[in-house]
């Protein structure tokens, strides 16, 4: 049982330390998502941009694309999971 609380506590850390990762590697390297922003942190003028038109099939082709990797992430978790929790009942209990 206690093997199993282990499991289950790694299971659910893990995730949330992966997540506090990305968060702190986001803050460590920014990313500009408009000269407004640019000019502000550089305190330089901006000369030019360059942007990123879709048209709407291609809005929707990049929707469809983050929603299949979101269901595939989570199906990954869900797997991991339950593979986890079969070693768990697989090893003798004390």
């Amino acid at each position: 049982m206690k093997f199993f609380l282990k499991m289950l506590l790694a299971i659910l850390v893990a995730p949330i330390l992966g997540i506090a990762a990305t968060l702190l590697a986001d803050r460590m390297h920014p990313t500009l998502d408009d000269a407004k922003a640019l000019r502000m942190l550089s305190g330089r003028p901006v000369l030019g941009t360059v942007s990123k038109l879709l048209t709407p099939a291609a809005q929707q082709r990049e929707r469809l694309h983050m929603l299949g990797f979101a269901a595939l992430a989570c199906a990954l978790f869900v797997v991991q999971a339950g593979w986890a929790t079969w070693i768990a009942m697989q090893l003798p209990h004390k």
